[in-house]
């Protein structure tokens, strides 16, 4: 079976790194360098399993550099899926104004209808989309107190297989949004042609990184809290992911680290980190990109007499 989620742990000796699986030690690689050792233990899986698509995660926090040291407190980590749920077109009773037909960005405001996939993602507890926001089992968010939970909504996705667990939605609402860093290495900057969306992320010691601004986060940072803008991502501290990653409820759910911010100085608009920036004033082009991409969707919807577009045909 592909995508499956490996919990791994790690030990340094003298300058050689080694990783092995939790549940058998005796499966282990090592080499010079921590990404590296990664790299190594992916290709085993991959000859010994047949799983080109493994995620690992990790019972203890990432060695002192793997991470960048200055974003790497408090130390947290954003949650997903490595496993798809079916369905077969996007839902435009979902979003107030549809969707851009060229990155899936929804448009408006999120409706109260509920999401409907044809197939969860069992036996994973959790996908993610590029077009709605994750979503996570049952048993995955009853790991957690209500306490924990006062401050995040969920909502209840329509599975029209019958599923062992019930699903839910990732509603929010978010407490920070993602951040550009001001000479950070490794950037990728996209924008949408369509809607004007501009999508920041990082490459450092071969993995992807995304960072939010540490004034963002309340005094208390409790366990679990929601980010994002277009889309949400559910975060969660090292400390409680560690707690939890082991238990039946965090099957198939994919933690990635991401970066806190405290120096403001460092702290980049992601419009700052256009090669080409928009003439004119930013709000005004924003306003008009996102007008034009209401106009394409509801264009499109016409063209097709009504019929759901399929993601295979964008």
């Amino acid at each position: 079976m592909e995508g499956k989620t490996y919990l791994c742990s790690w030990k340094k000796n003298k300058n050689m790194f080694s990783i092995f699986l939790k549940n058998d030690p005796a499966f282990i690689v090592t080499s010079s360098t921590f990404a590296e050792a990664k790299e190594l233990m992916y290709e085993r899986i991959l000859v010994e399993f047949g799983d080109g698509e493994a995620f690992l995660n990790f019972d203890r926090a990432l060695p002192k550099g793997v991470f960048p040291i200055e974003f790497s407190v408090p130390e947290l980590y954003t949650l997903g899926g490595n496993k798809s749920a079916v369905y077969e077109s996007l839902q435009d009773n979902i979003y107030e104004n549809g969707y851009c037909i060229r990155c899936k960005r929804p448009l408006g405001k999120r409706l109260s209808n509920s999401l409907v996939c044809k197939k969860g993602p069992e036996p994973s507890n959790a996908t993610t989309f590029i077009e709605y926001n994750p979503i996570f089992s049952d048993l995955f968010i009853g790991l957690f107190s209500s306490e924990d939970l006062k401050n995040i909504r969920f909502k209840e996705v329509k599975c029209i297989k019958k599923t062992k667990r019930t699903y839910y939605e990732l509603l929010g609402p978010a407490i920070a949004s993602y951040i550009g860093v001001k000479d950070f290495p490794g950037k990728e900057v996209t924008v949408c042609s369509v809607c004007g969306k501009i999508g920041i992320i990082y490459l450092y010691n071969n993995q992807y990184c995304d960072f939010i601004s540490f004034s963002d986060l309340p005094k208390d940072i409790p366990n679990i809290f929601v980010i994002g803008d277009y889309s949400l991502d559910l975060c969660i501290t090292g400390k409680k992911w560690r707690e939890i990653q082991s238990k039946k409820g965090a099957k198939g759910i994919t933690a990635d680290q991401i970066g806190v911010v405290r120096d403001p100085s460092k702290i980049i608009q992601p419009v700052d980190l256009l090669d080409d920036k928009p003439e004119g004033d930013f709000n005004e082009y924003q306003i008009k990109m996102n007008q034009n991409a209401i106009e394409k969707w509801n264009n499109r919807k016409i063209k097709t007499n009504g019929v759901r577009p399929s993601l295979l045909t964008v």
